[in-house]
């Protein structure tokens, strides 16, 4: 199934989340799976750019280190951009 999970974390309603290793592509995979019988899983991202083994679920979303710093991917489309926060432009144009 996925040789290479690591980065294992708990998710919402009966679900885990892992980055699996993709050798040929030097990245990783975001793979949701249902803990259900019989198991039921999806690749919710590829070609992840991290090289970190810490992994956090937080109201949707997966949030990891990467080369960048800290990333996330939105798994349940519940983030938004409220733009009465920004105070400038520049703000806005750093968080696109």
């Amino acid at each position: 199934m996925h040789a290479q999970a690591y980065a294992l974390c708990s998710a919402s309603n009966g679900n885990i989340i892992f980055l699996n290793w993709n050798s040929k592509t030097r990245s990783s995979d975001l793979i949701q799976v249902r803990l259900h019988s019989p198991a039921d899983s999806k690749i919710v991202h590829t070609n992840v750019e991290s090289k970190g083994l810490s992994l956090c679920y937080l109201n949707g979303s997966a949030l990891f280190c990467g080369e960048k710093g800290i990333l996330y991917i939105d798994i349940e489309g519940k983030i938004t951009l409220r733009l009465s926060c920004m105070k400038s432009i520049s703000i806005l144009h750093y968080y696109l």
